[in-house]
């Protein structure tokens, strides 16, 4: 299931062949494999913000989750946890995108891991299905809902009914993509030149970050403009995605709409829950 971390927007195709500069070789590390090794049964917080421009100004959304890792098997296992959200943005769209997060993140996520740190599985609860339609029957009926537009309407409802129709494997995917960025690099190979292929984007290390992350952007030959963006730190001692940035815009002109994410992880006990 590696290829979830390609889903919706991320899923873009860079290619080259750009040889890094001698001192940004040099900083590299030595071995040619990201090794993954989590810390178990200790609490991590991931913090996840996305910033997203809308007609009306900006939406933000900070969630935050509590992660641990654990042995299973010859793999690992991840739980993830929602402790809470908050939204920000135009008033009349606040409670309908609440209410879309609470639909989508609300279930605590259990994932396997390969030993190499590639999600192999996404365990369900019993009644997630069920549950999943009944929340979506009731922001159907929300008041919300009913102001909105009729063609925002019937675009929405068109994207809630796929979600209800949603088999077990596709509901499984669509989680996973939650923990994809933490994971990306994880067991990762480093070829002579300093790339990364992961799916089918090609990346490479640009330099040595803070506590010796490897810092890792998209290896792209095409120019790219300030609202295009993907950027991750690495730490080469578990292999997790410490830092991530992602920008990208849609539209021309007037009507081009930028969207900023970021997530950041931390140990537990050095932030506030």
């Amino acid at each position: 299931m590696r290829n979830v971390a390609t889903l919706g927007a991320l899923a873009l195709s860079f290619w080259g062949a750009i040889a890094l500069p001698h001192s940004i070789a040099a900083a590299r590390p030595a071995a040619q494999k990201i090794v993954f090794a989590p810390p178990i049964d200790t609490s991590l917080i991931l913090e996840r913000r996305l910033e997203r421009e809308v007609r009306d100004g900006v939406l933000t959304r900070v969630a935050r989750y509590r992660l641990t890792f654990s042995r299973a098997g010859r793999g690992y296992r991840l739980r993830m946890d929602l402790i809470d959200s908050e939204i920000d943005g135009p008033g009349e769209l606040l409670r309908l995108i609440a209410l879309g997060d609470d639909l989508l993140e609300r279930e605590t996520l259990d994932i396997s891991l390969s030993d190499d740190g590639e999600i192999m599985g996404v365990s369900e609860q019993p009644d997630a299905q069920a549950d999943l339609k009944s929340a979506i029957d009731a922001l159907k009926s929300d008041q919300a809902f009913a102001s909105l537009p009729k063609p925002a309407q019937q675009a929405y409802a068109g994207f809630l009914d796929r979600l209800a129709s949603m088999d077990a494997a596709e509901r499984a995917e669509l989680a996973s993509a939650r923990a994809a960025p933490l994971l990306q690099f994880a067991g990762a190979q480093i070829a002579p030149d300093g790339s990364i292929l992961r799916g089918n984007q090609l990346f490479r290390i640009d330099r040595t970050g803070e506590n010796g992350r490897m810092v890792i952007g998209v290896l792209n030959t095409k120019q790219q403009s300030a609202d295009d963006l993907i950027q991750y730190q690495v730490s080469p001692h578990d292999g997790l995605s410490w830092r991530y940035l992602r920008k990208f815009a849609v539209g021309e002109g007037v009507n081009r709409l930028k969207t900023i994410e970021t997530m950041s992880l931390s140990l537990a006990d050095s932030i506030s829950d």
